[in-house]
This record gives C-alpha cells, structure tokens and sequence, in this order.
C-alpha cells in the first residue's frame, strides 16, 4: 500500500467520526449547492462560452471523484455501465467535436432519452448532502440540461453546429 492510500484511509476514517461526519455533510452540501448555483448562472448569463467550459470541468472532476470512490470499493467495472458511456458522448461532443453532425444526433438523443429515463427508473433523488447522489445527478441530468443549451439557447455558434 502507497504513503497517498494510507494517508486516504486515514482521512476517510477520521471523517466519518460522527463529529466530523457532520463537518463532512456540511461541506459536501456547500460545495455541491454552488457547483449547481454557478451552473444555473452560467446557463443563464453565459449560455455560450463559460457555460461549456464549466461542464467541461465538472463532468471530468466529478467522475474522477467517483472513480476514485469505485476503486476504494471495488466497484470501478461499474464505469462500464451505459449511463457513463451516454455521458462522455455528451461530453465528447461538447468538448472535443463540436462540428460532428451524427455524434449531436447521437449526443440528443442519449440526453433526452435514456440517460433522462435512467435517472427515474433507478430511483436516483437530487440530493445535495450526498455526493454519490450528486454526481449521479450530474451523471443523468446534466447532459439533458446541456444538449439543450446546444440545442435551443446557443447563437454565438449557431453556424457551425450540424443543421436539424
């Protein structure tokens, strides 16, 4: 076992003293409610620049979260699962190929459908105190959230997306 995995076994056991585990909450729900406050605001104030920039720093740093947690666990073959693959094409396209025409048709329709339906049909909530929760949020429902942003709010670029 590395120095860094001790040092996190150690942090992971003094966090969830009870005493702490409340610090813990506390500071996962802060930081969970601003990621979302900024991304609202974005979407709202900067539709089409700093938008995609923040969910192209997110996605990555959420899931990166996760993963992190899945291999502690065991669980990292669960990235295999068709929800993450739904969400890197939408980040795919986003980020890296944004003049791709089939991968925002494939992109659309992954958000609107599966990925929106999963969220429901799996019993995931929107909760902010749990970070697990969160990133399955962040996971299902942003990208509905963002293949709109492309689809019906973006104009700066308009030119260069695929035409419908």
């Amino acid at each position: 076992m590395s120095h860094l995995e001790t040092i996190l076994i150690e942090v992971d056991r003094y966090m969830l003293d009870v005493p702490n585990e409340i610090i813990y909450r506390h500071a996962i729900y802060r930081f969970n409610m601003a990621s979302m406050l900024v991304f609202a605001y974005l979407m709202g104030a900067c539709p089409d620049d700093y938008f995609y920039a923040f969910y192209a720093v997110l996605t990555p740093t959420m899931l990166t979260i996760r993963f992190h947690n899945y291999l502690r666990t065991g669980k990292q073959f669960y990235f295999l699962d068709f929800c993450y693959l739904g969400s890197a094409a939408v980040w795919t396209f986003v980020v890296l190929l944004p003049q791709n025409e089939f991968l925002y048709h494939v992109s659309l329709n992954l958000a609107f459908g599966l990925l929106c339906v999963s969220f429901y049909l799996f019993g995931d909530t929107f909760d902010l105190g749990h970070m697990d929760r969160h990133i399955s949020t962040i996971v299902h429902l942003v990208p509905a959230l963002v293949m709109y942003n492309v689809h019906c709010v973006t104009t700066l670029n308009e030119a260069g997306l695929p035409a419908d």
